[in-house]
């Protein structure tokens, strides 16, 4: 009799262990999502700011501006996102008509012509896409 008392708490014990376990994994993957929200606009802007430098030759000055420029729009658009629900097209474009407004200031004129050729050759393969697909 007294093993079979043993063994059922050490059953009922092992059982508390895994739940505490699950419960301690759940906070911590919760606490990990929220912040790659935040994260993740820090990667995106990063991407961002190395696509468009090998399109027009960003100086190691103007990197981290136009990053924090990019970082600046996506964080906007998650707190637009999170008053509203979903975002607008006038509110993308709100968006990106202030960064190309500040973009525009950081960069050259040369610079510029080579970003405005960038975004027109981005935009014509888009719409070919989106052509392709019949959308």
């Amino acid at each position: 009799m007294c093993k079979l008392v043993s063994l059922k708490n050490k059953t009922i014990a092992m059982k508390n262990i895994r739940s505490l376990i699950l419960g301690l994994v759940a906070v911590f993957s919760l606490n990990t999502v929220m912040a790659d929200d935040t994260k993740g606009n820090e990667l995106k802007a990063k991407e961002k700011t190395k696509n468009i430098a090998a399109q027009i030759n960003l100086t190691a000055e103007q990197m981290p501006q136009v990053e924090a420029l990019y970082l600046e729009g996506f964080n906007k658009l998650d707190q637009i996102k999170a008053e509203k629900t979903t975002i607008s097209e006038e509110d993308k474009n709100a968006v990106v008509t202030e960064q190309e407004t500040k973009l525009k200031l950081i960069l050259t004129a040369d610079q510029w012509t080579k970003y405005e050729s960038y975004k027109a050759r981005k935009t014509a393969k888009t719409a070919n896409k989106a052509t392709a697909t019949g959308k």
